[in-house]
């Protein structure tokens, strides 16, 4: 039986008090480390049957071990080849754990799951699908969960690295301003392919097309806090739970996510959309401005994407979104209470049949084919300094 996941019970100390996840501190966040958090947010979702959280942590460990060899071992090739990390010691950390990861561990990109929007695998989202463990492979990363990876080793050197998002695209940061680990530096770090490339902010604006006033209001561009972190990786799991019909698990996902990140700024509004839209997937009604809200959010989603956007009313394929339920088991609320949940599943699919189903089409012809880093991009070969 797949292990449960209890939103209210996270993987710290003291964690129950009133409206924990709202007033917890960064601090005490950061107390459990980043792959932690990420396999906590991956249980009981399809994909994630074989997980063993703790065999995870200390593969990573191993790992990590590896990586602290080889950046010693082989820092003959900085001393060689200073100009191609400039002059930067910290660059050439951040280059051992990538080669090392892609080359050593074949922890490598999976091109099959390029441009894939349809998450209904949660291997495609989180650490689980990189990290192999025993009686699970390992079928390659995304650049959701790659940039993980390199962060969960990177900080158990000591190295201060963050996790840094876009639109649709994750990242890792260098980001040491006041020189505590060396001379000041903050440089972003592109690994999400085979290779490497040391990318200014100006590549992810263009390439991100990250609007002015997102990057004002700190949506996007922003080192993540640790509880933007968890925030992030609860809107993944929010995001598979909804793509596979289990709606009240998703809206629960969403609503702890709201909570960690600061209103109005950040990625504050995609997730309250995901909340508003789920909730009315429920039966919870929308207000006129909101609802406006989440259609112009899904329209200019899909703009800003490249998507060809196609609506249309179906409802036939309410049975194909969400099928009848049979005999098949269902997954418990948080109250145990099958009956009620079965109700609310119900109560969903007859939503979508009284009002149709609202079908979205969409067409790749560009974004599905593009690499996470475009050809002609400044990417250097991993195995260039594998001596």
């Amino acid at each position: 039986m797949a292990e449960r996941l209890d939103l209210h019970s996270p993987p710290l100390r003291n964690a129950h008090r009133p409206d924990w996840w709202a007033t917890v501190t960064d601090e005490e966040v950061a107390t459990v480390s980043v792959d932690r958090w990420n396999a906590w947010c991956a249980v009981g979702l399809p994909g994630s049957e074989q997980l063993d959280r703790g065999q995870l942590a200390r593969t990573l460990d191993d790992w990590a071990e590896l990586v602290a060899w080889a950046t010693r071992h082989h820092v003959h090739q900085l001393h060689d080849s200073p100009d191609v990390f400039g002059h930067s010691h910290a660059r050439w950390c951040c280059y051992c754990i990538l080669w090392c990861a892609q080359t050593r561990l074949r922890a490598v990109y999976n091109a099959d799951w390029r441009g894939a929007i349809f998450l209904d695998d949660s291997r495609k989202s989180f650490l689980h699908g990189i990290v192999p463990g025993p009686g699970r492979d390992a079928p390659g990363g995304t650049c959701a969960t790659m940039p993980v990876l390199y962060v969960a080793l990177g900080r158990r050197l000591g190295y201060p690295l963050k996790l840094v998002r876009s639109f649709d695209h994750v990242w890792f940061r260098w980001d040491d301003p006041h020189g505590h680990h060396g001379p000041p530096e903050v440089f972003n770090v592109e690994g999400s392919t085979d290779g490497y490339a040391f990318e200014d902010d100006a590549y992810y604006r263009e390439r991100q097309d990250v609007q002015p006033a997102e990057e004002r209001n700190g949506w996007y561009m922003q080192s993540l806090t640790p509880r933007e972190e968890v925030g992030s990786f609860l809107l993944e799991r929010g995001y598979v739970l909804e793509r596979v019909g289990r709606i009240p698990e998703a809206h629960e996902a969403f609503s702890v996510a709201l909570r960690l990140w600061a209103p109005g700024g950040r990625m504050h509004a995609e997730i309250r959309h995901c909340w508003l839209y789920t909730g009315a997937l429920l039966g919870r009604p929308l207000v006129p401005e909101d609802a406006a809200a989440v259609h112009e959010w899904v329209l200019a989603t899909c703009r800003r994407m490249g998507w060809a956007f196609v609506q249309e009313q179906r409802p036939a394929d309410v049975d194909a979104y969400f099928p009848p339920l049979g005999d098949q088991p269902l997954w418990i609320d948080e109250n145990g209470d099958e009956a009620a949940s079965r109700r609310c599943y119900e109560r969903t699919r007859e939503h979508h049949r009284r009002h149709g189903l609202k079908v979205t089409v969409y067409h790749l012809p560009v974004f599905g084919n593009r690499a996470p880093v475009p050809e002609g991009a400044n990417v250097q070969p991993i195995e260039q300094l594998n001596a």
